[in-house]
């Protein structure tokens, strides 16, 4: 059983609870992604759930942006995560990364401003953590100064 920063245990979620969840955050990325406005009702609704179930998940709008934006940079993640990037040459591998990478931030770029109004700036710069270590990995990997010290 998974245990909370105090110790206390968490019960695991009832199957129900993580269809909702999962239809919730599918329908935020979606709604917030076309419109950064949509209203938590809208997007209950496009989540099949009512705003009170909605609201026992995630209880403000913020909490619900925070919640779609770390759904939508694992989804980002797990896109970019191309085994190939760590070992195709550095140049072929940046600039496959940013092919790819410019598609997913076109997708999502109206969910940023959905979280740039309700997040702290610090909060969305901790969701892109991930991505950003595999970009600069890459940096590093092409710089002259790397390729020097393996030489």
């Amino acid at each position: 059983m998974a245990k909370t920063a105090a110790g206390q245990p968490v019960p695991a979620r009832r199957a129900d609870a993580e269809r909702n969840i999962a239809a919730i955050l599918e329908a935020g990325t979606r709604l917030l992604s076309a419109d950064p406005a949509a209203s938590v009702a809208d997007i209950a609704k496009a989540a099949g759930v009512g705003r009170v179930t909605l609201y026992g998940h995630f209880p403000s709008r913020e909490a619900l942006v925070d919640a779609v934006l770390d759904h939508a940079v694992e989804v980002a993640d797990a896109v970019l995560a191309d085994d190939s990037l760590d070992t195709a040459p550095a140049p072929e591998a940046m600039a496959r990364l940013l092919r790819s990478s410019w598609e997913v931030l076109d997708r999502h770029r109206r969910l940023f401003l959905a979280a740039d109004r309700v997040l702290a700036t610090e909060r969305i710069r901790e969701h892109h953590e991930r991505p950003l270590r595999r970009v600069e990995r890459l940096v590093v990997r092409g710089s002259p100064i790397h390729s020097c010290v393996l030489t």
